[in-house]
């Protein structure tokens, strides 16, 4: 159910009134697959990469050698690690005399891959620091970057779909958020985290940055002679950025699924948090190199594809950005980068999504 532009978000304490049957048993299901070893790291990633890999047969059966393509593209910039040359030729290659000489925005993109192949975990490394990648995180990342290109101006970024279950709240009937839906804000999240650096020790946040997530959801009715539809009024909670990711992978794909019941509820699984590592940095210790993002944008704009005659390209808005960043000081933390990313999220998601594509199609020889 999508969240409307008019709904109303309840600030009201959720935790006051007692729980409803269907919250109850989801925390005693959660501590059951706690105690039966279900919930790991390890465990997780494979639901996720299981689930990802269905998902592609599910929804493009016309396109059976995708999965294959990706896991075999894995293994040609695999020398043992993730060749950063390797990575870039394969790029040069797809894109030909589309990429300039500064390597920086190409640097950006094995960063964005590198954070999206450990997600929703934080990155790990090797003894030697290497960023850890095996084939399956690889796996992961280019269908998590690849999703098909979402309507320039439709509604995937505009409002969030969440996976609801009947329910009670107090007195109140409506529906109880199973999972959570992703918005624009989410995926700028993401490339923030993926592109940004800590600030060091004297960048420490006085108190966890927070994100309102949606709990429970009802209708308010209007006065009777008000010929106004029900408002719908959306009551949240303020979780902790570092494991909202975390609490939607673990809600999403659940160690087991009854079809004849629903899974547990997303809010069931903060009893899990505290046995699975999240992410170490809170967003107001991060931030972003400017020069950077330019490069990344830049090279998102030379690698669009050519307008038709007489319209112009879609990424000159990209490149009106990158300009505008100019001005901006050496590094952008998160409410500035959030601000100014906003009115081009979809048109960063399309163009990623057209880079990391090339991973689905056979590879071809790759260069050093």
């Amino acid at each position: 159910m999508p969240i409307e532009s008019d709904t109303v978000m309840s600030s009201e304490s959720y935790d006051k009134l007692e729980p409803d049957d269907k919250q109850r048993s989801s925390i005693k299901e959660v501590q059951d697959f706690l105690n039966r070893g279900l919930i790991t790291q390890r465990a997780v990633y494979q639901r996720f990469t299981e689930a990802l890999s269905e998902g592609l047969a599910t929804y493009y059966p016309d396109r059976p050698d995708e999965a294959s393509n990706i896991r075999q593209a894995f293994h040609q910039l695999q020398i043992p690690a993730i060749s950063k040359e390797r990575f870039e030729s394969a790029i040069r290659e797809k894109f030909p005399g589309q990429v300039s000489t500064d390597t920086t925005g190409l640097a950006a993109l094995i960063d964005i891959l590198i954070w999206h192949a450990a997600f929703p975990f934080p990155l790990t490394c090797t003894v030697s620091g290497t960023p850890f990648m095996d084939e399956d995180a690889f796996f992961r990342a280019i269908c998590l970057l690849t999703r098909d290109p979402t309507p320039r101006y439709g509604p995937s970024f505009s409002s969030a779909a969440h996976r609801l279950h009947t329910g009670t709240w107090g007195s109140h009937d409506g529906w109880l958020v199973g999972a959570r839906g992703k918005d624009g804000q989410d995926f700028r999240r993401y490339l923030f985290r993926s592109l940004a650096e800590p600030m060091g020790s004297q960048a420490v946040a006085d108190t966890p940055t927070k994100i309102p997530v949606p709990r429970f959801i009802m209708y308010q009715y209007r006065e009777p002679d008000d010929d106004e539809p029900c408002q719908i009024i959306t009551v949240k909670v303020d979780e902790e950025e570092r494991s909202v990711d975390l609490q939607d992978i673990l809600s999403e794909y659940p160690p087991e699924v009854d079809p004849l019941t629903a899974n547990p509820l997303r809010e069931a699984y903060w009893v899990a948090l505290d046995s699975l590592p999240r992410q170490p940095h809170d967003l107001a210790e991060l931030s972003v190199p400017t020069a950077k993002l330019i490069s990344l944008l830049k090279l998102l704009y030379d690698l669009e594809d050519e307008a038709p005659s007489g319209e112009e390209a879609v990424g000159a808005d990209l490149m009106t950005l990158a300009q505008e960043l100019s001005d901006e000081p050496s590094h952008t933390g998160w409410p500035k980068f959030d601000a100014l990313l906003s009115s081009q999220t979809e048109r960063i998601a399309n163009a990623l999504s057209r880079v990391f594509s090339i991973f689905k199609s056979p590879l071809g020889p790759v260069h050093m």
